[in-house]
């Protein structure tokens, strides 16, 4: 680790709790020195983790983007599939989860119009109000954007609280068909097509998507938790998919599903803290291989250069 990197390190580990914004995505907080707290958010352990696996990532890459705020990734900053889904959420909800931001969808390049993707996702937000009515479900200013922090107790680092945030895009009530709840935890979702089954986010199989998010929210929330996916295919459509959760489901099998999810979670949350006293013990190492250091934006790592020189 360079010089720099390890002053850093010791210059965050100098500040006391209450001077860091707990805003971030992980916010890793001491005391004399010594790691007391951390601060996650589940985008963040998603990151390093999908269905209860870790990623090759660098993590020195990763703390100068997601905990320093260093860099940006750009191939996230600039990606029209996030600009979509925040530009449906502001839209139907009044906000989004980065509502500070105001969403300019991309327009076509010489006459300036509308591109097929914003005038399909127009018509979802003309139809979201017409389908909450018939589905029984309200989105009111208190009931979206819900925050709610979780804690949860790591048996190998007991002398550190981990808290968890958790913000609900919003919590209603939904009567669809034979699913009738009184609160449910809501995300909605916008994508190219709902019967795609291509990519991490295939929801045309539901069977294959990380459902990490979901069971994480509602063990915080302690309700259950769905995904309402729309899209902006030529023949527009949505669907409702609820995420088992109940360990007390009168069907064995469903209720064995439920437990087994609960646990990979709790797993890779612990998995998670363990790699995060790991990093800090190392000062943050490189991983570079030639996938990371491609979108890695220090152009002084001498690791980086000399990847993209062999």
């Amino acid at each position: 680790m360079e010089t720099k990197d390890i002053l850093k390190v010791l210059n965050r580990a100098s500040k006391p709790v209450t001077e860091l914004n707990h805003d971030k995505e992980c916010v890793i907080c001491y005391q004399d020195g010594i790691m007391r707290e951390l601060h996650l958010h589940s985008s963040f352990i998603k990151e390093f983790y999908y269905k209860g696996n870790a990623r090759d990532i660098c993590p020195v890459n990763k703390r100068q983007i997601l905990i320093e705020k260093i860099y940006k990734d750009e191939r996230k900053e600039c990606s029209d599939a996030i600009k979509y889904g925040l530009f449906f959420e502001q839209n139907t909800l009044g906000k989004s989860a980065r509502d500070e931001e105001i969403i300019v969808l991309p327009r076509h390049a010489k006459t300036n119009k509308m591109l097929s993707p914003e005038i399909r996702i127009r018509q979802q937000i003309a139809l979201f109000p017409m389908l909450c009515e018939q589905y029984g479900i309200k989105v009111t200013e208190k009931n979206v954007q819900v925050v709610k922090i979780g804690h949860i107790n790591c048996p190998n680092h007991p002398g550190i609280d981990v808290f968890i945030h958790c913000t609900a895009d919003f919590i209603s009530s939904v009567k669809i068909n034979n699913y009738e709840k009184e609160e449910v935890v809501i995300d909605l979702k916008m994508t190219g097509d709902i019967n795609s089954t291509f990519g991490e986010f295939g929801w045309g199989n539901m069977q294959y998507i990380d459902k990490f998010q979901g069971v994480l929210y509602s063990m915080v929330f302690q309700l259950p938790f769905a995904y309402w996916i729309f899209d902006h295919k030529k023949d527009i459509d949505n669907k409702f998919e609820p995420i088992n959760t109940n360990v007390n489901h009168p069907d064995p099998v469903k209720a064995n599903e439920a437990k087994t999810r609960i646990f990979e979670v709790k797993q890779t949350i612990y998995d998670m803290v363990d790699d995060l006293v790991k990093w800090e013990n190392e000062y943050w190492p490189y991983n570079p291989t030639k996938e990371n250091c491609d979108h890695c934006q220090n152009i002084y790592c001498e690791h980086k250069n000399k990847i993209l020189e062999s």
